[in-house]
């Protein structure tokens, strides 16, 4: 999952302006609508989550995802783990000079399937389009409104495999 357009939205951002003044950098809450979808998610799920977001760079925002998790009655043991971090990388599978996070997500599916977890289905919660090959398992939010009901409902379905097109394709 990303963070800043997921969970960490503009309007959010926008309504504690307004309320408390000037937001320091270091305001880490989320917003408590988001929280609640993605919670809905795990439940209905049963998902584990692994951070994608830039936010995983930081411990003290990977600190403030922890205590967001805590704040919205959610187990931090959901969280399994975070990409590696391609940013430093020389060879890039689009060839365009940057790396996709989707490369990054495949890297973690690599090394994770079948050694420590057994993955039946994915889903990638993120404000960003640079997935790669992996576009099909993309539930893109907004920065404006980041994880709504429809979107966490979209979720939902891929995860638990109810349409055939969320299925994962053996190529991925």
């Amino acid at each position: 999952v990303n963070i800043d357009g997921f969970i960490n939205t503009a309007q959010f951002q926008k309504e504690r302006a307004k309320k408390y003044g000037r937001i320091p950098s270091a305001d880490l809450y989320f917003q408590p609508s988001c929280m609640h979808h993605l919670k809905r998610i795990i439940d209905e799920t049963g998902c584990k989550i692994v951070l994608s977001s830039t936010w995983r760079l930081s411990e003290l925002r990977v600190g403030a995802i922890y205590t967001n998790f805590v704040m919205h009655n959610m187990d931090i043991r959901t969280i399994i783990g975070k990409t590696p971090n391609f940013l430093y990388a020389t060879t890039f599978s689009n060839g365009k000079g940057y790396v996709e996070r989707g490369d990054e997500i495949k890297a973690w599916l690599k090394a994770n399937d079948k050694i420590n977890y057994n993955i039946e289905s994915f889903v990638i919660l993120d404000d960003d389009s640079d997935m790669a090959d992996l576009k099909d398992r993309l539930v893109q939010t907004t920065w404006k409104l980041g994880l709504t009901r429809k979107l966490a409902n979209k979720a939902i379905r891929m995860l638990n495999g109810e349409t055939n097109e969320y299925k994962i394709n053996s190529k991925n």
